[in-house]
């Protein structure tokens, strides 16, 4: 996953939080989860 592809995809408290915080290692599991359930969106399952 690249953040950059999936920056317009985020809502407006992961983006904050991202833009806030450009340097940090670790994502707080809240926005995780909201991305990890975004990403899932996208799967297509046979």
């Amino acid at each position: 996953m690249n953040l950059k592809d999936e920056w317009n995809r985020l809502d407006a408290q992961a983006r904050t939080w991202f833009l806030e915080h450009p340097a940090a290692l670790v994502v707080p599991p809240g926005i995780s989860a909201r991305i990890r359930a975004e990403a899932l969106k996208d799967v297509v399952a046979d």
